[in-house]
Formats: C-alpha cells, structure tokens, sequence
C-alpha cells in the first residue's frame, strides 16, 4: 500500500510485514511488484520510472516513518536509492 507521502507499507494478510519512507516523494503513482526479479517498481511525479529490490528495502528500513523522514533531510546517505531508474519523458498512467 502506498500512502500520500510516499510511505510503502507491505501487508500481508492483516499484518504490516515493514514500512519504508521514499526521499524526494511528491505525489503517489503507479507501482508494482515484479516477482521475476523481485523488485517493487515505482513511477515518480520527476517522469521517471524506480526500481527497488524487495529485500534491500526489507533490509534498510527500522519500520519508524518520522525518523526515517528525519535522517533523510538532515543527511542524503540514509536514503534508499532505487536498484536503477530511467526518465520516460511522460507521466506514467
């Protein structure tokens, strides 16, 4: 589930398994998961297309959205970097 501000949490069944805060979140897009390469794809309000690594995202965050926001305005090397990305020139629907 994506929340307005960019907060990803991933639910399973009527759990929270984790949460995670996204740096530079305007608006909320399209996502997907893509089990092939597991890989949670998200489209940005910058026309650009982030993929993140399930585990890496399950690994990097400490389920506190306020302290992940936190550290990442005061320091960019607590932020979660996409495994890759790519400008599609376009809003993605």
């Amino acid at each position: 589930m994506q929340s307005v501000d960019g907060a990803l949490y991933f639910i399973d069944d009527e759990s929270i398994l984790f949460k995670i805060q996204l740096a530079d979140f305007l608006v909320p897009g399209p996502l997907v998961y893509s089990a092939e390469v597991d890989y949670v794809i998200i489209a940005n309000s910058n026309m650009e297309i982030e993929a993140y690594s399930y585990q890496s995202m399950k690994a990097f965050t400490n389920n506190d959205l306020d302290q992940q926001k936190e550290s990442q305005a005061k320091d960019d090397k607590k932020r979660m970097e996409p495994t890759w990305a790519t400008n599609i020139g376009e809003q993605a629907r």
